[in-house]
This record gives C-alpha cells, sequence and structure tokens, in this order.
C-alpha cells in the first residue's frame, strides 16, 4: 500500500460582518432620546469585540446588552470611535443598545420660535452591508416636521425591533449619507 502525503496551505480570511441598525427618535418639548438597536451578523469568522461611530457634538452614550463586557470611547476629528468588547467570542450574532438624550437648540426661522435638530448617523466601519431605520416620533405638546433627505418611508412590519410608538410615527428606511 502506497501512502501520500501532502500540504495544504490555509489562509485566514477576514470576518464578513454586516449591521442592522434601528434608532428610535423620540421628541420631547425640550430634548431628544435616542435609542439605537444595533445587531451584527457574521458570515465567516469570529469577533470578540467590534467598533461604530457618532458624531463627536453628540454627549457620549451609553451602550449596554447581555452580551457587552464593556465600552470605551474616543474622539478623532468629527467622529467618536466607540469601542465595545463581548463577554465571548461572537460567531452568528450579537446585539447592543446605544442611548443618549440630546437638548433640543433654540433657534429662529423668520419669526418663529423653532426647535431643531439633526438625528446623528452611526457608522460601522467593519460592516460589508450596513441597513438602518429610523423611527421619529413625537412624545411632545408641539408639532413634529421631518426633512427626509436620503430616507424612504417604511412599513413598520420592516422594522425588526418595532418599540412602542405613536400612530403617527416616521418610519424609515435610510440610505448611506441620509440625514
Amino acid at each position: 500500500m502506497l501512502f501520500r502525503s501532502g500540504q495544504v496551505p490555509l489562509a485566514p480570511l477576514p470576518v464578513r460582518q454586516y449591521a442592522t441598525w434601528m434608532m428610535h427618535a423620540e421628541a420631547h418639548e425640550a430634548w431628544l432620546s435616542l435609542s439605537m438597536m444595533a445587531q451584527l451578523s457574521l458570515r465567516q469568522g469570529s469577533i470578540d469585540r467590534t467598533s461604530f461611530s457618532l458624531p463627536a457634538a453628540l454627549p457620549e452614550a451609553h451602550v449596554t446588552g447581555p452580551e457587552v463586557r464593556e465600552m470605551r470611547s474616543r474622539v478623532e476629528g468629527v467622529r467618536r470611535i466607540y469601542e465595545v468588547d463581548f463577554q465571548n467570542d461572537v460567531y452568528d450574532t450579537v446585539e447592543f443598545t446605544v442611548d443618549v438624550d440630546l437638548m433640543m437648540p433654540e433657534g429662529k426661522r423668520g419669526d418663529r420660535k423653532v426647535n431643531e435638530i439633526t438625528l446623528p448617523a452611526p457608522e460601522f466601519p467593519e460592516a460589508l452591508i450596513t441597513t438602518g431605520y429610523v423611527i421619529a416620533d413625537n412624545a411632545s405638546e408641539y408639532e413634529l416636521k421631518l426633512e427626509t433627505e436620503g430616507a424612504e418611508k417604511a412599513l413598520p412590519s420592516v422594522i425588526p425591533w418595532l418599540p412602542s410608538v405613536t400612530k403617527a410615527a416616521g418610519i424609515f428606511r435610510v440610505q448611506p449619507q441620509w440625514k
């Protein structure tokens, strides 16, 4: 019997990471409550940490989740980079929540007083594909007007984590570079 041997070279493959996020923006009289749920899905490999960013002008957000061990942030230019470490290696999916409250700046438009704020666009630099949803809801006594450049209306049934919202909530799927 003849035995042959051979070698098979194995090359490490990069992790294929996909991000889906849903931001619930609830407007109050003087502030805006933002709660973002993020889910990372992996197609090959594993991760024990990830990063995402928000505009540096925002207050530091709170990042929580059952698999979140710790979070650190640092400001680089106009973005705040969040490094999220997980309890265990992640091989398929992991979810976490990002919460921050923003004070409404006062301004004037003509002879009217207005409170206007731009929703922050999260970025997931390690993700190959990012899918985002925004729910804008009014919990104040004032009128809420939305400018939705780069966003398309979506049905509540497509939102992966639909929070309790009013009937008048605006639900959108957002594209990169939305505002």
